[in-house]
């Protein structure tokens, strides 16, 4: 699983952080995720996707190795 951030798109709403903590959170004003964080938070993930107001978070599924 990758996850990509479209940080033209993102507006920093917190949504993801909320969500899905353990991949999602802000330095700053800059949000900071795992880029790969494993298919343990594949629900969370998914749902901050979904969550997302600017559409901006972007998943990708790998297929088991």
């Amino acid at each position: 699983m990758e996850i990509a951030v479209d940080r033209d798109l993102c507006a920093s709403t917190g949504n993801c952080v909320l969500i899905a903590p353990e991949v999602f959170h802000f330095e700053g004003d800059e949000l900071v995720y795992l880029r790969s964080p494993g298919e343990a938070y594949r629900e969370q993930v998914e749902d901050a996707v979904r969550s997302c107001p600017m559409q901006a978070i972007s998943l990708t599924l790998t297929p088991p190795e």
